[in-house]
């Protein structure tokens, strides 16, 4: 029998506009791929249910505007987060040079509060990369983060990816409570 846990996960998806944050989260929802999705306004939040252990858990993901006149939107509900994912374009030196900015606003927000992030290098599927997977490993070892790259419109990887970032706030919330008793 599946238990149901009132423990709630959320999770915001973080980068530029145009670098495929929308897209990612409609693949791993139910692999559509849409070339013509329209830019995020503000927030959108969608809910999913995992199980770990014979438990169900909820997992809510904020997709977010990387336009900067909705940044404050979402800026203020960070620090209610468990979970951050980044992404940049592999076509887009821009995109990754901006994830500075969005370390940087992480940190601020949360303070010392731990989180776990991983950044994504989406849109692989593209011939024409600006950015090597070399230097984004290197990129991510300066931040010390997670690095996976990502195709959403050929789905490659994104289930993956995600159920990575899902189980492991379950696992640290596991040891959290193990450590409370």
């Amino acid at each position: 029998m599946i238990k149901i846990n009132k423990t709630k996960f959320n999770i915001f998806i973080l980068g530029d506009s145009q670098v495929g944050k929308t897209s990612i989260i409609k693949v791993y929802q139910d692999d559509n791929f849409n070339t013509d999705e329209m830019p995020t306004i503000g927030v959108e939040n969608h809910m999913y249910n995992l199980e770990f252990e014979n438990t169900q858990y909820k997992f809510k993901l904020f997709d977010t505007s990387g336009r900067e006149k909705f940044r404050n939107i979402f800026l203020s509900k960070l620090r209610l987060g468990d979970g951050i994912i980044l992404v940049f374009s592999v076509d887009n030196k821009e995109s990754l040079k901006h994830i500075d900015y969005w370390v940087r606003t992480i940190d601020e927000a949360v303070k010392s509060k731990k989180m776990k992030i991983i950044l994504i290098g989406n849109k692989i599927d593209i011939g024409k990369r600006e950015i090597t997977n070399e230097d984004a490993v290197n990129f991510a070892k300066e931040k010390n983060l997670t690095y996976c790259e990502v195709s959403a419109k050929t789905g490659f990887l994104i289930h993956e990816t995600i159920n990575k970032l899902f189980k492991d706030l379950y696992e640290s919330n596991k040891e959290e409570k193990k450590e409370e008793k």
